[in-house]
């Protein structure tokens, strides 16, 4: 394993064997022969109030055309609030997405894949976002 920082405000422990690429604000993980892409975003919020893991993924979801969504994911980010979904798109690829909010972070994770992996509550990918811990500032939004 190991540990990559995409940005000052959060790591992710990824697998040795791991690809990955990056634009401007999102990072892309994958395996080369597997079916699992991982894709992180991240905001800092300097000033307003912040929105809710709840309201955004609601927001997200409504962009969305998934099929059989569903609550029951296993993510455990030690954060103040947090909030996950998982449903198939038309084409029969299933998408995870996890919400992490501090009062001045917000991560945005999504996994992708065919059905089988992505149910895997032991792939690599969950494994990966279940990793992620918060660097620099505190969880109260001071620095």
């Amino acid at each position: 394993m190991k540990t990559l920082n995409p940005t000052e405000s959060y790591c992710i422990s990824l697998p040795d064997d791991i690809a990955e690429d990056y634009d401007e604000r999102v990072a892309s993980y994958w395996k080369e022969g597997h079916s699992l892409l991982l894709q992180v975003s991240s905001y800092i919020r300097h000033e307003g109030p912040q929105v809710s893991a709840a309201e955004r993924l609601k927001s997200r979801l409504q962009q969305e055309s998934l099929l059989n969504v569903s609550w029951d994911v296993c993510v455990t980010i030690d954060c103040p609030d947090l909030d996950t979904a998982v449903g198939i798109d038309c084409e029969g690829v299933r998408w995870i997405y996890v919400y992490a909010v501090w009062p001045d972070l917000t991560i945005f994770a999504s996994i992708s894949g065919d059905d089988k992996d992505v149910k895997d509550n032991r792939n690599w990918a969950l494994e990966a976002i279940n990793s992620i811990r918060r660097r620099g500032g505190t969880d109260n939004g001071n620095q």
